[in-house]
């Protein structure tokens, strides 16, 4: 799940395929924020009510936990 998305900037839809570097959106600042920003959550299921949280991991193995800034990786 992503959020905070900027309006309108979303650039795939269901059933799409996705590969690493697919832009899916533009980031925005929705909702009571100061800054453009984005919330992502990972799941076991498709509804948020009822799926479980899985843990994720990037690119040298960092597991970034609640509150936790990431900083970007391009390549």
């Amino acid at each position: 799940m992503l959020a905070h998305l900027k309006k309108g900037s979303v650039s795939v839809k269901k059933g799409d395929v996705v590969r690493k570097g697919t832009l899916l959106g533009r980031c925005g600042n929705s909702g009571n924020s100061s800054e453009p920003h984005i919330h992502f959550h990972v799941m076991d299921a498709p509804d948020i009510e009822t799926s479980k949280s899985l843990r994720i991991q990037f690119h040298a193995a960092v597991e970034p936990i609640r509150g936790d800034t990431v900083i970007p990786f391009f390549y």
